[in-house]
């Protein structure tokens, strides 16, 4: 139970005692809140200063302005920055951190997937996306197809790419069989692509088909 009253430094105390007793994942948000701000006002402990946040904006994912938070009464910029930066940091605790590999050649893709890809008996269709000093910053498989055909959607291709701000993405997928070169559907899907990436203002470096000997590039081919 969440105490409503009382001196901000007991309130405090009963909060970190129940922290350490406790997994972190049984305490209230407003308590969380409270551990992070560590002090309330003239006229609220901390806690209900805390409560008073969330009755305010609703939810964690609300509170990104520095400057909106530290408007509120009893907070100010300190307190308003301990909150975007805790949220913040556990927001990355979720989302991979850039890979150290760089590539600028079609190779440099053949060799980061030829002894996975390559080696797969159906189509499995990722995408790699790169910042803009095309540094890998993810890998997600898009789709897993039969032996001989992948099905992608272009809003599965894009939305990833979207929300993580990617500069540039490269397409990449199998051919079990062996042989790199594409089919109709790999250039019909990969002009259908190019056609979103340039409404969207994404780049697509280039596609890929991997294959265990042998790779095909279309941006080597000019086909991109």
């Amino acid at each position: 139970m969440i105490e409503k009253r009382g001196n901000n430094k007991s309130v405090l105390k009963k909060i970190e005692d129940r922290l350490y007793r406790e997994d972190a994942s049984n305490l209230d948000t407003e308590e969380l809140i409270s551990l992070i701000i560590r002090n309330g006002d003239n006229t609220k402990n901390v806690l209900e200063l805390s409560k008073n946040l969330m009755r305010r904006f609703g939810r964690l994912e609300a509170m990104t302005c520095v400057n909106e938070l530290s408007s509120q009464k009893g907070m100010g910029p300190v307190k308003a920055m301990q909150i975007v930066s805790a949220l913040e940091l556990g927001k990355r605790r979720y989302e991979p951190e850039e890979d150290k590999r760089q590539v600028f050649f079609s190779e440099d893709i053949y060799e980061m997937f030829r002894w996975d890809m390559g080696l797969y008996d159906t189509e499995h269709f990722r995408i790699v996306l790169l910042n803009t000093k095309n540094f890998v910053t993810r890998v997600e498989e898009i789709s897993i197809g039969t032996i001989n055909m992948s099905l992608v959607h272009t809003r599965e291709v894009f939305s990833l790419a979207l929300k993580t701000k990617a500069a540039a993405i490269v397409l990449v997928h199998n051919h079990p069989a062996g042989d790199s070169s594409p089919s109709d559907e790999d250039i019909n899907i990969t002009k259908k692509l190019i056609h979103t990436a340039n409404i969207v203002g994404i780049e697509i470096f280039d596609h890929i088909i991997v294959c265990k000997n042998n790779y095909f590039s279309f941006k080597d081919k000019n086909m991109l």
